[in-house]
């Protein structure tokens, strides 16, 4: 007995010839679509099938077997027996086998099977199409309704076979003319998928050569090969393309030998094709973005076995990808990390983790990293990880550098709130100082040298000065002063640094202090540079500890001409001061050297530097117009050389007072009764003529009455309705080119630019006033004098 079969599941309409099967399975489709699950057997309508129910079996599961409810009357004919009421299984042999295998098939998918079948068991040789359908019962259970028809002849079944498969077939006889050489091929049989793939030039090619029948065989180049399957007996593939661009398409042909002829499969593989192009082209563009991220991936097997590794990565890490391999992922974490266990624990449970870690180089040096870690299934099913790995040490510093600035400017939000409160009580208070000094001052000029008050008016001027600079520290201290530039002897800076170092030095350390005996004086302020040597002073003192260290301060003058400052930008030739830090500790190499005054640059372990240092330092000396520069080499020390532009000597400064007044009228403006009064007493004391005004409108009244009637203007700023700026300005559009002097409780940057703006010649502090204005109003009344 032989059986032979052919099955489709799924697209029978498309392969199909046979009107009332098809009918059948599009009625079984629509019921399913409609009801969204296998079909009722009340709503098939088995009663009013007719005709159709002699060629029909119904069977229903019993255990592993089937039982035929109904058994047609056509294929009782055709088989010549009847099975009703009886079992598959008792059919026996291969076919009662064939029969069970797809009826399980059918009851384990729940979807129509079709199936072309020959057998040559006796008592009959038949063939056979069968479309089986699952149906429900009202109780639930599932029977199965089949539709068989036989195939009339072995031709029938043939085309049917042929035309159920989406394959081309063609089986070709081979033509030699009188030599016995073959010449070509004649079509002996060919499905209607080979000529719809190759576009046949005839409705029946049956019969006609090859190249007649198809006229893209040519194209095929499969001429040899089916020579060569039928002189060897042996069968043969490959993959052949027609046309290109939108056109193509793409096949496989198997080739197998026949009686003095071939067959050929041909199967159209176009869309594998594309699909196998796609996927080809995906697997590229994965492999590029592998290659050239910046971030680094790693892949690995769930235990963290390291399977590859992206350039980045191993850049990162400092490993090779084969070292990374040997030492897998869990490795890379710092063990001082406290997050490593609890970033493992949450890839355990959920399968993902995304947060920050500490990761260590090839070399030990650990850094914070960015980490997105998933777990995922591959191609074979086992579970993998992907950890994408980005560098973030240089954001982490720089959020910390952001957070130590916010800090500071959270203190300095607190330090201007108290420098606010400091203005107003210093503003205030130098108000009542001024005109406390003046009248000291004048009362220690009307009394004796050998007087007993002039002891007691001694002291309360000593004090009013302390009180003053006082006032001044608080006024620097709240940021509403420029801070001070005076002329300033070095020498007492150096020797007061030097002597704080020696307190500071360790045992078997030395500091030497050598000032040469020229005035070295600058203008500076004295704070700022004494926060320069400092500085210095300390890094020299780290640079020597553990040894055996020597600390030079030296300072001189030096006159540098124009090729000696072309190596110190920003100077200019001249006289200038000459300091010099000198250590003998570790030194520094080249490129410690070239970045030394870089703000938060430091060699120094974590906690022992912020990196601001000799940036702070670089900035104060380039705003005091002077250059450093520095000299260092590894193991011998460094030296740190600092010039800055000296003050020469004032060769006139004993005969620059100017003469006393000689009754020049001078109008003093205050809204404060008590200063107005001891002002016009200074200066008529100084002998100049003065009229005294309580309110700037009085004043400007003043003028305008009599233009020419005052040689100069010494007015308050800080006044009611009109202050010392309007005072001035309306003055000058009276009385072009009369000299004014403003006093004020303090002095800012703002009120100089616009003191400027308004023509005023001099600025005076008022708790200097009872000792710089007299001074500033004959200096400015001189050139009336001739």
């Amino acid at each position: 007995m032989a059986i032979w079969h052919k099955e489709v599941s799924a697209g029978i309409e498309s392969v199909v010839d046979n009107a009332e099967i098809v009918a059948l399975y599009r009625r079984w489709q629509s019921l399913h679509d409609r009801a969204g699950a296998m079909p009722a057997a009340a709503e098939f309508e088995l009663a009013q099938l007719g005709p159709l129910a002699d060629k029909m079996m119904l069977l229903r599961a019993e255990g592993a077997d089937f039982r035929y409810l109904h058994y047609g009357i056509d294929i009782q004919r055709h088989a010549q027996f009847d099975m009703t009421g009886l079992l598959v299984s008792e059919f026996g042999g291969e076919l009662g086998d064939f029969f069970l295998q797809r009826y399980r098939e059918v009851m384990a998918s729940h979807q129509p099977l079709y199936t072309v079948h020959f057998s040559d068991r006796a008592p009959s040789v038949f063939t056979w199409e069968r479309l089986i359908m699952p149906l429900r019962e009202a109780t639930g259970e599932v029977i199965l309704l089949t539709y068989n028809t036989p195939l009339e002849s072995r031709q029938q079944m043939l085309e049917a076979v042929l035309n159920a498969t989406s394959d081309g077939i063609l089986a070709l006889r081979a033509v030699r003319d009188d030599a016995h050489r073959l010449v070509d091929w004649l079509v002996v049989v060919v499905n209607r998928q080979f000529g719809e793939l190759l576009e046949a030039a005839v409705d029946n090619p049956t019969g006609l050569p090859v190249g007649e029948a198809f006229p893209a065989w040519p194209q095929l180049a499969l001429d040899e090969r089916c020579r060569a399957a039928m002189s060897q007996s042996s069968g043969s593939s490959c993959e052949i393309t027609l046309g290109s661009g939108g056109s193509r398409r793409d096949f496989l042909a198997q080739i197998g030998p026949l009686d003095d002829g071939c067959v050929l499969r041909l199967a159209g593989i176009t869309e594998r094709k594309q699909a196998e192009e796609h996927l080809r082209e995906r697997e590229q563009l994965l492999q590029q973005l592998f290659d050239n991220s910046l971030d680094g991936i790693l892949y690995t097997a769930m235990r963290g076995r390291i399977l590859d590794a992206n350039p980045a990565a191993c850049g990162m890490l400092g490993r090779s990808r084969e070292a990374l391999q040997r030492l897998g992922a869990i490795a890379l974490i710092d063990p001082g990390d406290e997050r490593g266990a609890a970033a493992l624990e949450e890839v355990r449970r959920k399968g993902l983790f995304k947060g920050q870690l500490r990761l260590r180089r090839g070399d030990g040096r650990p850094f914070e990293a960015e980490i997105f870690c998933a777990v995922h299934v591959d191609a074979q099913g086992q579970l993998r990880n992907t950890i994408n790995v980005r560098d973030i040490s240089d954001r982490a510093a720089a959020e910390a550098a952001r957070a130590q600035l916010e800090e500071r400017l959270r203190e300095a939000h607190k330090l201007e709130a108290v420098g606010t409160l400091a203005r107003g009580i210093a503003h205030d208070f130098n108000n009542i100082l001024g005109a406390m000094l003046s009248n000291v001052v004048l009362a220690r000029q009307d009394v004796a040298l050998d007087h007993p008050a002039r002891l007691a008016l001694d002291e309360l001027l000593k004090s009013g000065m302390r009180a003053k600079d006082l006032v001044a520290q608080i006024l620097t201290f709240s940021r509403q002063g420029p801070e001070p530039y005076v002329k300033l002897p070095l020498r007492s800076v150096v020797e007061e640094v030097g002597q704080t170092m020696r307190t500071l030095l360790p045992a078997g350390s030395a500091i030497v202090v050598r000032c040469s005996d020229a005035p070295c004086r600058v203008s500076a302020n004295p704070t700022q540079l004494h926060q320069v040597l400092m500085n210095l002073c300390t890094n020299a003192l780290h640079a020597v500890e553990g040894r055996a260290g020597r600390i030079e301060l030296a300072l001189d003058e030096v006159r540098l001409d124009a090729a000696a400052v072309h190596t110190l930008p920003g100077l200019l030739p001249g006289l200038h001061v000459r300091l010099v830090v000198r250590d003998n500790g570790v030194g520094m190499e080249a490129a410690t050297r070239s970045r030394i005054f870089e703000p938060f640059y430091t060699t120094k372990p974590v906690g022992k530097g912020t990196g601001l240092g000799l940036s702070v330092v670089h900035g104060i000396v380039m705003a005091h117009g002077g250059a450093i520069a520095i000299d260092s080499t590894p193991g011998e020390g460094s030296c740190f050389t600092l010039h800055l532009p000296a003050l020469e000597p004032d060769l006139h400064a004993a005969g620059n007072g100017a003469a006393a007044g000689h009754g020049e009228r001078v109008l003093c403006v205050d809204d404060d009764p008590t200063m107005l009064l001891v002002l016009q007493r200074l200066l008529e004391r100084g002998g100049y003529e003065v009229s005294a005004f309580g309110s700037g409108e009085q004043a400007i009244a003043a003028v305008r009455e009599q233009p020419q009637g005052y040689d100069i203007v010494v007015t308050d700023y800080n006044m009611p309705v009109a202050d010392g700026l309007r005072v001035a300005t309306e003055i000058h559009q009276l009385r072009p080119g009369l000299p004014v002097v403003l006093y004020s409780g303090y002095i800012s940057d703002e009120l100089r630019i616009a003191a400027r703006r308004a023509g005023v010649l001099r600025l005076v502090p008022k708790a200097n006033s009872y000792d710089e204005l007299p001074t500033v109003v004959r200096q400015l009344l001189a050139p009336l004098r001739g």
